[in-house]
C-alpha cells in the first residue's frame, strides 16, 4: 500500500495529518461514526495520514494500533500514537512487535500525559 505520510516525509513536503480520538469501548456509536468520517476525510486526498490519539488524557480507550490495522484495511495510512505511560518495557516491545505484524509504519512515540 502507498504510504502518503512517508512519501510526502522523504520528498520535504508540508506534511498534512487529521487526528481521530478512538474513545472507550470497543465498538460504540460515535467510534464508527467517525471512522466513516476518517474514510471520508482521507479520501479527499488531502490528509497524508490519519493520527490516532493513545489514551488522550491519560484515560482509558481502544488501543491506536487496533484502529490503526482497521485504518491500513481501508487503505487509509494511518499515524499511530504510542504513549509509554503505565506500560512496562516489555509491553512496550511485544506492543511494537505486534504492529510489526499488522504492518503499521507510521508512530508517534511520547512519554503520555500524567494525571
Amino acid at each position: 500500500m502507498e504510504n502518503r505520510f512517508k512519501d510526502a516525509l522523504e520528498r520535504g513536503e508540508f506534511v498534512v495529518t487529521c487526528e481521530i480520538i478512538p474513545g472507550r469501548g470497543a465498538r460504540e456509536a460515535g467510534q464508527e461514526k467517525e471512522f466513516a468520517e476518517a474514510k471520508s476525510i482521507y479520501a479527499t486526498g488531502r490528509v497524508h495520514a490519519m493520527s490516532i490519539t493513545d489514551n488522550p488524557g491519560g484515560n482509558p480507550a481502544l488501543l491506536a494500533d487496533t484502529l490503526g490495522k482497521e485504518f491500513l484495511d481501508e487503505g487509509i495510512v494511518p499515524l499511530v500514537h504510542f504513549t509509554c505511560k503505565d506500560r512496562s518495557r516489555n509491553q512496550i516491545i511485544s506492543q511494537l512487535y505486534g504492529m510489526e505484524r499488522q504492518g503499521i509504519e507510521n508512530i508517534l512515540f511520547m512519554t503520555g500525559d500524567y494525571q
